[in-house]
């Protein structure tokens, strides 16, 4: 932290060493120091804590899978195909996020992150077309 602006609360957490390694190299290519790139990383996580769905399907069968996606609200609609991102509490419950990765230039990509809550989760089901995306989400 800045000079007077240090915290008072020092928190501390252990984690596996290919946690660690992950943690090692996502500090390296983020060119911070470790102390800011952790400091970021959990209070982007406090901020903006996961919103946690109970479902029929599991972490192993959803994550990382190919979703194709029309989420629409009154005043906005979007569609496409990305993956899904999902973790597991101690509770059994599940977060996902459907991540979107668009080229913009050959060394720039756009990154987009759509949280998922109960009432779209209890839509997912498989994709009747399964060499376009293993799930299909229509919300």
């Amino acid at each position: 932290m800045p000079a007077g602006k240090a915290n008072k609360v020092l928190q501390a957490v252990r984690v596996s060493s290919d946690i660690a390694k992950q943690i090692d190299k996502a500090v390296q290519a983020s060119n911070q120091g470790k102390p800011d790139w952790i400091r970021e990383a959990i209070t982007e996580r406090a901020e903006n804590p996961p919103i946690w769905v109970k479902i029929k399907w599991t972490l192993e069968e959803l994550s990382g899978k190919l979703v194709e996606f029309r989420l629409t609200t009154p005043t906005y609609r979007v569609s496409g195909v990305g993956k899904f991102r999902v973790i597991e509490n101690e509770k059994g419950l599940l977060a996902i996020d459907i991540i979107v990765e668009t080229r913009v230039t050959q060394f720039k990509f756009n990154v987009n992150r759509y949280w998922i809550g109960q009432e779209i989760a209890d839509k997912i089901e498989i994709h009747p077309i399964q060499a376009k995306a293993h799930f299909r989400l229509l919300a």
